[in-house]
């Protein structure tokens, strides 16, 4: 009985000793998961602070090509302004010439009625003299 008794302590130690090497072995697993899981997260928390960053540069240049895109407008308006001014001034010129051709046109029927009007009054001088 006795053998027995010392048999069953004997591995009831052996028992304890095992469960003592699991648990261990346990408790370095759980560490090891643990630091896995703090990396994993400190991993997260960085691709999140990355993508406010992405985002936030992504919405920077969505303003920056907003403003162009006003820019560019405010361009063609204005290119759009001067060529019209530029077509204007080109039939103000043009109406300038025509004015200044209608009136060459009218001091030259004036000069012409003159002209018929001496030629008229020889005509007629010369009827009477003849």
């Amino acid at each position: 009985m006795i053998e027995v008794i010392g048999n069953l302590a004997s591995e009831v130690e052996n028992a304890k000793e095992l469960s003592r090497r699991q648990i261990d072995l346990l408790e370095s697993q759980l560490t090891e998961a643990k630091a896995r899981a703090y990396s994993l997260m400190e991993e997260r928390d960085e691709a999140v602070r990355s993508l406010s960053a992405v985002t936030l540069e992504k919405d920077q240049l969505n303003l920056q090509l907003s403003d162009l895109r006003k820019q560019v407008d405010q361009q063609r308006e204005n290119d759009e302004t001067r060529l019209a001014l530029l077509q204007l001034r080109q039939v103000q010129e043009e109406l300038e010439h025509y004015c200044m051709l209608s009136r060459q046109q009218s001091e030259l029927l004036e000069a012409n009625e003159d002209l018929y009007a001496r030629f008229t009054a020889l005509l007629a001088n010369a009827n009477v003299t003849g």
